[in-house]
């Protein structure tokens, strides 16, 4: 069983840092994060989205799967919400009641404010409760004929806030890279092959059919992209530019946002999602996103601004329990063998470490705060609507800011 991502294990996850800077204070130390256990690695694709490896930028999510015929990377932005609810609770005609609520509030009248909040303030039956974070769509990619594949490995180093998956296939070995820069605001994904002219594939970009969310899908040479937009005018858009090494990149016009890559060497994809809550036009705001790096499309350099982005709040604190004797374990396989009762230090660490990972990668200054799931949601109706609960969950997310640097 491989160790999934279910929204109670990131709970479990900042917990753990949490109780884990209180009883071994003395092992944390600021130093090189590269010298702690920080890679999780897996022998097989994910079996389905819970299982993927997530990666982010406090705005821009993603759940890498690793599947060889057809990657899917599920995409996320952090204001993606539907307001359905949230109109239907608008009415300026009630303001006024407001410091009368507050007033009994603050006299300890408990039951009785609350009472007026619902009577006073209009509050209509059913319309109480969160709108649903919402999903913005996939990135797909792929290899048709790729499915006899040797030597799969699928891993995400969260030193460094990638992941990367390789296997081989007709002797060729291929890569797949992906990261989201914070430095940059969007999506990287590089795909390489060590034999020149072996890169065959289909990017496509869609989202989950969805009768609230009209979507219209567009091709513009080796640019892609979708714009949607919710019953309620919520309004968003996402947009990538596939840029191939040798070979052709080949617009399919009659198909939904796609462009087929032929015998290239090396394929770069520059991905960037928007919401309105940005841009009055986010196609456009996309676009330019994406042009702006076209202009100087260097793999190396953006990786290097993303990793030095990453680390700057990453490395702030290392967990040594000693040396690691079982890195070279998938982590899926170490998980069942800690289950069932074998000691694992290291596991331990990477844990402690992956929890300030999931909060680095889905909060950052000047987007909104980490949910339920943090950044990363695949369901039109998730559980809990991936709501920021203020009971205790909001503060459980957040216990690892200050404590663990």
């Amino acid at each position: 069983m491989l160790l999934k991502l279910r929204p109670i294990l990131y709970l479990v996850f900042f917990i753990l840092s949490y109780s884990c800077m209180n009883t071994i204070e003395d092992n944390v130390k600021s130093k090189n994060a590269a010298e702690s256990n920080v890679k999780m690695w897996y022998s097989q694709p994910a079996g389905d989205w819970d299982e993927g490896l997530p990666v982010g930028n406090g705005y821009i999510g993603a759940m890498v799967l690793g599947t060889v015929s057809q990657e899917r990377i599920a995409l996320n932005h952090t204001r993606l919400w539907r307001e359905k609810k949230l109109k239907e609770l608008e009415n300026p005609e009630v303001a006024h009641n407001l410091p009368k609520i507050r007033k009994m509030f603050f006299e300890g009248k408990i039951i009785e404010a609350s009472k007026a909040a619902i009577d006073l303030l209009g509050v209509q039956k059913g319309a109480a409760g969160p709108d649903p974070y919402q999903p913005a769509g996939d990135l797909f990619i792929k290899f048709p004929d790729h499915k006899q594949v040797t030597d799969y490995r699928r891993e995400l180093n969260i030193s460094t806030g990638t992941t990367n998956v390789s296997y081989s296939h007709n002797g060729v070995k291929y890569v797949r890279e992906v990261f989201v820069s914070r430095a940059d605001d969007v999506l990287v994904v590089r795909i390489t092959a060590d034999k020149p002219g072996s890169i065959n594939c289909e990017v496509v970009l869609s989202r989950i059919d969805d009768p609230d969310c009209a979507i219209t899908t567009w091709t513009e040479e080796n640019r892609i992209g979708f714009e949607g937009e919710f019953v309620e005018n919520v309004r968003f858009a996402a947009a990538a530019a596939v840029l191939n090494k040798g070979g052709q990149a080949l617009p399919v016009e009659d198909a939904a946002a796609q462009v087929d890559i032929d015998n290239a060497d090396e394929v770069l994809i520059l991905l960037s999602i928007a919401t309105d809550k940005e841009t009055d036009d986010s196609k456009k705001y996309c676009l330019s996103k994406i042009n702006t790096i076209n202009k100087k499309a260097d793999f190396d350099a953006l990786l290097k601004s993303h990793v030095a982005g990453h680390r700057e709040l990453f490395d702030r604190v290392e967990l040594n329990f000693g040396e690691d004797s079982r890195s070279n374990i998938p982590t899926d396989r170490r998980f069942e063998k800690y289950q069932a009762g074998e000691s694992d230090p290291g596991l331990m660490s990477l844990f402690f470490q992956f929890g300030r990972y999931l909060l680095i990668c889905s909060s950052r200054p000047g987007g909104e705060p980490a949910n339920l799931q943090g950044i990363w949601n695949e369901k039109l109706n998730p559980p809990w609507k991936s709501d920021l609960h203020h009971d205790c969950n909001i503060q459980m997310n957040y216990w690892s800011a200050e404590v663990c640097n």
